[in-house]
């Protein structure tokens, strides 16, 4: 069985998981400030739901974005189109200037197992330490990750959606999920946004800490 695959936008199959990587042009960046951070998360959590769309985990790089989704209609691709043109628009009107704010299309990974759901999440959560951007991922502001673990009823991201994979226990099924953490951050992987094979590698690597997850 495949664990992910490098899909179409018209291939989108309701009540899945997907992978969506967008990144800035060249050596520009997607956000200069926090108020930019909060611009795009407030755009996302305005829309999504209107789609009908779980946010899962996500990570705010400077220069790109992760976010895993999990969608219950064949709207992702209006979704996104959505979500990068408002972004853009405000992106263009405050800095005063034209052109792309995005490269091109988004990538769309669909997670085809239990897996490989988990394990794209943690990649997503270890997208900044891996950087070198933050020494423990905890650190970093701009991701899911403490809010993924907290104990509070959320309505923003839905986390379930990669615990209830692990364990039946929410409370057993994040100190798992915490451990699988740190066990990965000793593994070596590319960057998914320079080679499509990277979260396939991720993954086959991340299959140390596998025994926990039946597939």
């Amino acid at each position: 069985m495949q664990k992910f695959v490098m899909v179409k936008k018209k291939h989108i199959i309701p009540n899945e998981v997907y992978h969506i990587v967008q990144r800035a042009p060249g050596d520009e960046v997607l956000f200069r400030n926090a108020h930019d951070r909060y611009t795009f998360l407030f755009i996302i959590k305005k829309l999504l739901p209107k789609y009908n769309i779980h946010l899962i985990s996500y990570s705010l790089m400077p220069n790109h974005i992760h976010m895993l989704l999990k969608i219950h209609n064949v709207n992702l691709s209006l979704c996104m189109k959505k979500v990068f043109e408002q972004y853009a628009t405000y992106f263009n009107r405050k800095y005063l200037r034209k052109g792309h704010v995005f490269y091109g299309v988004y990538r769309l990974i669909h997670c085809c197992t239990p897996f490989s759901i988990i394990a794209v999440s943690i990649y997503i959560h270890l997208n900044a330490s891996k950087a070198r951007l933050v020494k423990d991922p905890f650190e970093y502001k701009w991701h899911s990750l403490k809010l993924f673990l907290s104990n509070s009823d959320n309505k923003f991201i839905y986390p379930n959606y990669v615990l209830s994979l692990i364990d039946d226990d929410p409370i057993r099924a994040k100190k798992i999920y915490e451990k699988f953490l740190y066990k990965t951050m000793e593994l070596n992987y590319q960057n998914v946004l320079l080679n499509k094979k990277a979260v396939r590698e991720f993954i086959n690597d991340s299959e140390k800490w596998s025994d926990h997850i039946l597939i």
